[in-house]
């Protein structure tokens, strides 16, 4: 069981409804959850209440987590919510002091270094992207090494150390900003000791006997918490593209053009970005849907309706179905064109949050192909039903 990695063990506890495979889950991440919970509320019995929350909502989601999640850092964000979801309820006892009351390290650097970032540990975490968040989780949280990380995040080794690299660099500028300036091995060196602290040994089988019950046998309070975790996860969700948004209209200058190979060759401010975006992305639908019903009023000439079985079609007892036809065809064009519209200004956005900006250019040009091929796929088929006359 032991050998089992974290996405065979949820597949043994969904499929089978295993304790063994739940208690192993619960044993090997309750330290991750239990320490996310203990540097928020700084009370361990407030701490287990949360751990205990946390493992229910991965028994009831369980059926509902992806085949590639990382177990760890759903984990994680999902402790982190529960965390602040329980500090503004009514549970909270206003334990809310900055001072640290992690164990003292025996190394002096480290022990000076931790009570400064321990409070705004999780508060930068959360500001990292999933990607990045996952791949410090796994390396200073679980202990991993770089070629397990690349495993789990499916990359090399090599590109795991420039990720976890990167999100360090992250991580240490933002301490910077709110006056913690330590180098990177520092940091390293603080997180990896102290950011997972010993959960109580009973914890374990505690948490493993409430979560198989998916909370029934859980206190009031606990499940109170679960539910309010529930809505804010779910609140999360849905701000989630307005702050992304949000960071975007911040810049002074977006990328808005790209080469073939993805590099920017052209920037515009991004209001102006998002006005001529809207316009065309909104404007070519309407204009499609206008052409769809404009259609039912042309006149019948040399020059218009150059479709197969013309005569037959244009006769007045069939036009109006195929005005149908054509509307329908355009109004279908018109709902693609916005779709692709849509993904393409979101696939912008999200080339300017890379540093330097880069347009996954690979991405929309299979996304070009396949509208072309479904446009081509449709006509063909209007076409087809054109030429069938009874």
């Amino acid at each position: 069981m032991q050998e089992l990695n974290d996405n065979a063990l949820l597949e043994q506890y969904i499929q089978h409804n295993s304790e063994e495979a739940f208690a192993a889950l619960v044993a090997r991440h309750i330290n991750k959850v239990y320490s996310v919970a203990l540097r928020h509320t700084r009370n361990p019995h407030q701490a287990e209440e949360i751990t205990q929350a946390v493992f229910v909502l991965l028994a009831q989601k369980a059926r509902t987590l992806g085949k590639n999640v990382i177990l760890s850092g759903w984990l994680y964000q999902t402790a982190r919510f529960t965390t602040v979801t329980f500090l503004r309820s009514e549970i909270r006892r206003a334990h809310r002091e900055q001072e640290a009351s992690m164990q003292t390290l025996q190394n002096n650097t480290e022990s000076d270094v931790w009570p400064q970032i321990a409070p705004l540990l999780d508060e930068a975490m959360a500001g990292l992207g999933t990607t990045d968040r996952d791949a410090i989780v796994l390396r200073f949280f679980d202990g991993l090494t770089m070629q397990q990380v690349g495993t789990a995040l499916g990359a090399s080794e090599d590109a795991a150390k420039k990720r976890v690299n990167r999100a360090v660099e992250k991580l240490r500028a933002f301490f910077t900003k709110r006056g913690v300036v330590l180098p990177a091995a520092g940091l390293i060196a603080a997180i990896s000791a102290n950011s997972a602290q010993a959960a109580p040994a009973a914890l374990v089988k505690t948490v493993t006997a409430v979560a198989m019950t998916k909370g029934a046998i859980a206190s009031s309070s606990t499940l109170t918490l679960v539910k309010g975790s529930m809505k804010m996860t779910w609140l999360k969700t849905t701000t989630a593209a307005a702050l992304f948004l949000n960071a975007f209209l911040s810049q002074q200058k977006i990328a808005s053009h790209f080469d073939i190979h993805g590099h920017p060759n052209r920037w515009m401010e991004p209001h102006r970005y998002l006005l001529i975006s809207t316009l065309v992305g909104v404007g070519l639908p309407l204009f499609l849907i206008g052409l769809g019903y404009v259609v039912r009023f042309l006149p019948v000439t040399r020059f218009t309706f150059k479709i197969p079985n013309r005569d037959y079609w244009l006769a007045p007892e069939r036009r109006g179905e195929m005005n149908d036809i054509l509307f329908r065809f355009c109004l279908w064009a018109a709902c693609l064109q916005a779709v692709y519209m849509l993904i393409l200004h979101l696939l912008v956005v999200y080339a300017n949050r890379q540093t330097p900006p880069h347009f996954p250019t690979a991405i929309i040009l299979v996304l070009a192909s396949g509208v072309v091929v479904a446009v081509g796929i449709r006509l063909g088929l209007m076409i087809r039903h054109f030429k069938r006359v009874p």
